[in-house]
């Protein structure tokens, strides 16, 4: 399977709050966030010009986008792309909205990120 690849011009943190941690209001209401609440943690993803000081998170994250919708009962699209970067050694941060899935490397493995996919058959679009 040929999937279309954008590499979106956001850098992007991965936050980690206590459970039941109120989330404050650090989104400026554009690009990506993200907040998942688990009994054991919140996890917001965010812009990292956003992440309040103190805040747990790890930063310089690149965000690709896999380019268009996919059905619920499609299968192995995230895996067509997770398989490539674990071979290329390249550490994933997976994220789905209900239209596409996003993939996060850090920003130094971008370069090696593009070229495994690429390898893998996958195209990267402006």
């Amino acid at each position: 399977m040929r999937l279309k690849l954008k590499v979106l011009d956001v850098t992007l943190a991965i936050c980690q709050l206590e459970p039941g941690s109120e989330v404050e209001e650090w989104s400026d209401g554009t690009g990506i966030f993200s907040v998942m609440r688990t009994d054991e943690e919140v996890t917001i993803v965010c812009s990292e010009d956003l992440v309040p000081k103190g805040v747990t998170c790890s930063k310089g994250w690149k965000c690709i986008q896999l380019v268009g919708q996919f059905e619920f009962s499609e299968v192995g699209i995230v895996s067509q792309l997770a398989l490539p970067l674990a071979g290329a050694n390249v550490p994933i941060f997976v994220m789905s909205t209900f239209n596409t899935d996003y993939i996060l490397v850090r920003k130094q493995d971008l370069q090696r990120a593009s070229e495994a996919l690429r390898m893998a058959g996958h195209e990267i679009v402006q």
